[in-house]
């Protein structure tokens, strides 16, 4: 009966010391921009990716075929995703953010992509395109390769809610030999506050 109830004591102060860990923790991560890469989603300025009106972060290439470079940057191209980056940013705060793609080795070095932001009068490119192997690479991850990155400038005495509205054209080398199915990237976004 004794060694149950000694037994009870130091599961509950062992309970006790991780409940008051944990709460620590908590407050200590409050502090500081937390980066959630599952959901991608920043806890500090709430910024969300969503591609083809969908709260995702792949891009599921269905058929790629060899096309050329003029056709692939025309209006009326269909393999293309629209990205939609929106933040709550808070009062008198800016966030530098990223939107990034991790690699697929099997496939980087033929798909080519082109980036276009939507602007006043529609989508202007501001990329020229590129294999994917050859983009740049993240600050936040040098393992993924950098498609867009911009700024979340707030001014304001009050919270304000951002959108970028980005297309990714994306579609296989004219040089290729071959198709491709059923391809797939994932795509992230990271930020982080600017002092």
């Amino acid at each position: 009966m004794k060694n149950t109830f000694s037994r009870q004591i130091i599961l509950s102060v062992l309970g006790i010391a991780l409940l008051v860990i944990a709460i620590i923790g908590v407050s200590y991560a409050i502090q500081f921009i937390f980066i959630d890469e599952k959901n991608n989603t920043m806890t500090t300025s709430s910024i969300q990716l969503s591609i083809n009106q969908k709260r995702t972060n792949q891009l599921f290439i269905h058929s790629l075929k060899p096309t050329l470079d003029s056709v692939a940057l025309s209006k009326d191209y269909s393999n293309t995703f629209e990205i939609l980056v929106s933040s709550r940013v808070p009062q008198h705060e800016d966030f530098y953010y990223e939107v990034t793609l991790v690699p697929n080795p099997q496939f980087d070095s033929g798909i080519k992509i082109a980036t276009f932001e939507n602007e006043v009068y529609g989508y202007e490119r501001v990329s020229n395109p590129v294999f994917i192997s050859e983009l740049g690479k993240s600050t936040f991850y040098s393992d993924e390769y950098l498609i867009y990155s911009g700024a979340f400038l707030n001014t304001e005495s009050k919270d304000i809610h951002y959108y970028k509205k980005l297309r990714l054209n994306v579609w296989l080398s004219k040089v290729s030999h071959s198709s491709y199915q059923n391809v797939s990237y994932d795509i992230h976004v990271y930020a982080k506050k600017i002092h």
